[in-house]
């Protein structure tokens, strides 16, 4: 007799295939017979549906909604409707203002009138052709005193003839979002498996609702033949091995088509969104995997073994996926359930495919993104993979950019380079700089020092001009940033350090005879090293190159939102004032998801050193010491 082994992957909690539940799930499926259930929950959030109920009965506002009326002395007003979860059932609390009696010659002689709080215990289900509705099991009635009438509980009985058919006829199809799954994953499968797909997704059936604090889950149930569940010889053990170059140019190849995938995505939640928290949350997930990829493709990723790709997917999606519910909870979808349900539901199904029946050879395919961004508005002829290096005004709000960015610097008109600058006419300018505004002062130290490479002979003017460049740039964007005194103080050694470790205070190199702007390994560029890919349509990838005093900004302008949004939380934990410094570097190199890799002592040897140096730098620099640009030190502070 066939034994069946029933499985819940519950994907929010999936980060990747490990080794254990490889070797976990090859054992279970290696003692049964044909086939395994694999179990993907639909979640909707409770307010998602709230709203929903909302815009069935017409009780949107605080103003009250008829439900019903016959005449003056005959109605029901509802106001302000609140669904909740109560064990495994639901409630609908609302204010209910209601009169009922006969009217003679245009009076109400007898009728009762009542005001109080009116509740509605309602049983959600799924109908054989997958609809969601509810049956009303008990209505009751609490006076302003917390009271039960009697009274107008004789006449609810009669007004709930009136109510029971409107909450009981009120449905959300599931079929649109069950169709999608299906249109979504065929885009992820090679041809010869779209049969063998099918026939997995034709089994689907629902099982009992589970009703929870915030959600309600409906459990979908597919039947995945065991040929498809072996991952012995699939899934390869992690290990630490590279990607070879060639793994390494298809996964540039498809980065940007997962990265304007993620763009579509995030740029659909955010113009639909308003809460700051999660719009900021929004702007992180983005970054987090645009720091990945840059740190695969220059070889400084922790771990590249196995799919990049399907790596970068799985952490994107479990963020997408937490954030998205709790935007439905917080009230931020009105109006969007279906949508947002179909994304969700295919890409939680690909994700529970590709974890638990990896012989479907899913892959991660330009196609297939494609599909998934259009379950979300699937109206939209947009290419959502359209890839470009054009501003995004949508993610430069989401930055907290203002309209006002800083003026373009003027191309030098002196022919005699920098070099050539002694040291009265430094003197001289500095007096005169004092007595201008921080934007004048940065657009005459930019003029100054586009484009110079300086020898050796030139460095302590350069270095001067520099650290009065960071110094008007560090003084114009805190006049915008609210930080205390003792931050104020401390982020002028933290933009020093960092440009120093990043790039020796350099914007520009000479090769061949030929003036470029420093570019690294990664493709960062300038003073800054701001990385383009990572970066792209938040700041002006040209100006970057060519605007000292631009980049500048920008790299100030990360430190900052980093030190406010990841640094403070870290330093506020931990008690010590100096993570503070810390982890806002941690986050400007590796992303904010990375703001805390210094308290880990299980950290790479890479990452260590990265970070032991620019302590180092830090200490010597605010100890009082001296930016050295021949050895891109700084020199011992002096000795008392």
């Amino acid at each position: 007799m066939d034994t069946t082994v029933n499985l819940v992957v519950t994907f929010y909690r999936h980060r990747t295939a490990p080794i254990w539940f490889a070797s976990l799930l090859s054992l279970l499926v290696s003692s049964v017979a044909s086939s395994a259930e694999v179990t993907l929950p639909l979640r909707l959030p409770i307010s998602v549906l709230q709203t929903s109920l909302n815009d069935a009965l017409g009780t949107h506002d605080t103003t009250p909604a008829e439900i019903f009326r016959q005449g003056d002395c005959r109605f029901i007003q509802l106001t302000g409707l609140k669904l909740i979860s109560v064990g495994d059932k639901l409630k609908v609390n609302t204010q209910a203002n209601l009169k009922f009696g006969p009217e003679w010659f245009g009076s109400c002689y007898g009728a009762i009138a009542w005001k109080g709080q009116a509740q509605f215990e309602l049983e959600p289900y799924i109908t054989p052709d997958h609809l969601l509705r509810y049956r009303l099991l008990d209505t009751e009635l609490i006076d302003d005193n917390g009271d039960k009438s009697l009274v107008a509980e004789i006449v609810w009985k009669l007004v709930a003839r009136i109510m029971r058919p409107r909450l009981e006829a009120f449905q959300i199809d599931l079929r649109p979002p069950r169709t999608e799954v299906a249109n979504v994953l065929h885009n992820f499968v090679p041809e010869s498996q779209v049969q063998q797909l099918d026939a997995i997704l034709n089994s689907v059936r629902a099982t009992v609702l589970e009703v929870g604090e915030n959600e309600l889950s409906i459990p979908l149930v597919l039947d995945v033949p065991d040929q498809y569940l072996a991952l012995t010889d699939i899934l390869p053990a992690p290990t630490e091995t590279p990607l070879s170059s060639e793994e390494l140019a298809n996964f540039e190849r498809t980065s940007q088509s997962w990265d304007a995938f993620l763009v579509y995505i995030i740029r659909n939640l955010g113009l639909k969104i308003e809460d700051t928290d999660i719009r900021i949350r929004l702007l992180e997930i983005l970054l987090n995997s645009r720091y990945q990829v840059t740190a695969i493709l220059s070889g400084e990723a922790e771990q590249t073994s196995g799919d990049p790709t399907r790596e970068l997917f799985i952490r994107a999606w479990t963020d997408l996926r937490d954030l998205i519910m709790e935007a439905g909870q917080r009230g931020q979808l009105s109006g969007q359930l279906l949508p947002y349900l179909s994304f969700l539901s295919a890409g939680d199904a690909l994700m529970v495919l590709d974890s638990s029946a990896p012989g479907l050879s899913i892959e991660m395919s330009e196609n297939g993104l494609r599909r998934l961004a259009r379950a979300m508005r699937p109206m939209d002829l947009d290419d959502p993979l359209k890839f470009d290096w054009d501003l995004d005004p949508f993610l430069q709000d989401l930055f907290n950019l203002s309209d006002e960015q800083p003026p373009i610097s003027p191309a030098p008109t002196q022919t005699v380079p920098p070099s050539s600058l002694n040291r009265h006419w430094l003197d001289f300018f500095i007096p005169v700089a004092q007595a201008e505004s921080a934007p004048e002062i940065m657009q005459h130290l930019s003029e100054r020092l586009d484009p110079w490479v300086p020898k050796a002979e030139e460095l302590e003017v350069y270095r001067i001009l520099v650290a009065a460049l960071l110094e008007a740039v560090r003084a114009q964007e805190l006049a915008q940033t609210k930080l205390t005194a003792e931050e104020s103080a401390d982020f002028s050694y933290l933009l020093s350090t960092t440009a120093l470790i990043e790039s020796c205070w350099r914007q520009y190199v000479q090769q061949d005879g030929t003036i470029s702007h420093v570019r690294s390994p990664s493709g960062s560029i300038g003073l800054m090293q701001i990385n383009p890919s990572v970066w792209r349509g938040i700041f002006d990838i040209e100006r970057l190159k060519k605007d000292t005093g631009y980049n500048a900004t920008v790299g100030t302008r990360i430190l900052l939102r980093y030190l406010r949004l990841h640094a403070r939380p870290i330093a506020r934990k931990t008690g010590n004032h100096d993570d503070l410094a810390r982890a806002t570097y941690a986050a400007y190199n590796a992303g904010p998801r990375a703001a805390g890799r210094f308290l880990n002592p299980q950290a790479k040897p890479r990452v260590k050193q990265v970070d032991g140096k620019f302590w180092t730098l830090y200490q010597n620099l605010s100890a009082g010491g001296t930016v050295d640009l021949q050895s891109c030190s700084v020199s011992a502070p002096p000795t008392t």
